[in-house]
């Protein structure tokens, strides 16, 4: 009996987790489409409601432009269903600071680890939100959990 009401009190953090993030009727987030017309992104399933700092590109796309840029490529491991997850979405990710660090020094892609299992897979991402940096196509650095604007920029920093 005991494990039962356990289940079910974290079966109802959940579901007020998830409610407190999609808020009433808006089911869950990242739907849509992405704005900008057919892309890479919505042609495999879209990823809605990106911040502006997310290039429109695919995972494979993008490691092959970064092979030979020379700047870092940030790929943002996500989900619809991670409250820390759209905090960064809502906060972080159109912050200006992080919108000019991204201007001056790199790219950025949305990954949602429901809708590019693939990509999940290969990278290996078990938790979320995860964030990989990849330079000249090559993976150099990984961190998980919500960070802030500031703290997101001085772990990037060490990539440029």
């Amino acid at each position: 009996m005991g494990k039962f009401i356990a289940f079910l009190l974290v079966l109802g953090l959940g579901i007020g987790a998830w409610y407190f993030v999609a808020g009433p009727g808006k089911g869950r987030l990242g739907g849509g489409s992405y704005s900008g017309g057919q892309s890479d992104q919505a042609s495999s399933g879209g990823h809605g409601n990106l911040p502006a700092v997310f290039a429109d590109l695919s995972f494979e796309k993008a490691l092959a432009e970064n092979a030979t840029s020379g700047k870092p490529l940030v790929v943002n491991m996500s989900a619809s269903w991670c409250p820390p997850c759209q905090q960064m979405k809502k906060q972080v990710w159109p912050d200006p600071k992080v919108a000019s660090w991204f201007a001056t020094n790199g790219k950025a892609i949305y990954v949602d680890v429901d809708q590019d299992k693939a990509v999940a897979s290969k990278l290996n991402i078990k938790s979320m939100p995860t964030m990989v940096v990849f330079k000249n196509g090559k993976e150099v650095s990984r961190t998980s959990g919500g960070r802030g604007a500031s703290d997101l920029i001085s772990w990037l920093d060490k990539y440029k």
